[in-house]
């Protein structure tokens, strides 16, 4: 799970990378959210994030985040 500043320096860091490229917010429960348009995605306060879609908004709670990676990479096995 992730700490407050640790998952907004790392959101922040895939958000504003040139050009953009999609990536991955992977959650403890199993669901994934593909963050496709940086500008659906929202912070807020103490290490959350809002992300919609046409078919679903994903609230995003830090401590529920295993990692954040980019699209193409595979989820590595622990």
């Amino acid at each position: 799970m992730m700490q407050p500043k640790a998952f907004a320096d790392t959101l922040r860091s895939f958000v504003r990378k040139t050009p953009f490229q999609p990536f991955v917010i992977e959650m403890a429960e199993g669901r994934q959210a593909v963050i496709r348009r940086p500008d659906k995605l929202a912070f807020s306060e103490g290490g959350g994030a809002s992300y919609l879609t046409a078919e679903e908004l994903y609230l995003i709670d830090c401590e529920n985040v295993i990692q954040i990676r980019p699209l193409e990479a595979q989820k590595t096995s622990p």
